[in-house]
């Protein structure tokens, strides 16, 4: 759901589905905003500290990185997609 609203230039730029990025397999990465954006499903709880390390590696990287429960991305799409876009315009400014 999310990746066909991401795949068409969203937000003036583009984005890329499973994308590797220093070893990390990212659900969808912007490189011209040096963006991350992960879908976690439940799975998800029990791997807190490793995504949270994950994460961290990535920042070192100028990389930020967004997380959205699946629930949200199903149910709030809308919100989901504002809160990226918004991040966009900031890191591409």
């Amino acid at each position: 759901m999310l990746w066909n609203k991401l795949r068409f230039k969203f937000a003036g730029v583009n984005f890329y589905k499973q994308a590797v990025v220093y070893g990390y397999i990212l659900d969808f990465w912007c490189p011209k905003a040096k963006l991350a954006v992960e879908v976690d499903g439940p799975h998800h709880a029990s791997r807190l500290a490793s995504d949270a390390q994950r994460d961290d590696n990535l920042k070192a990287k100028g990389i930020e990185t967004l997380r959205f429960k699946t629930d949200d991305v199903e149910s709030m799409i809308d919100r989901v997609l504002e809160q990226i876009r918004e991040v966009v315009k900031k890191r591409k400014s």
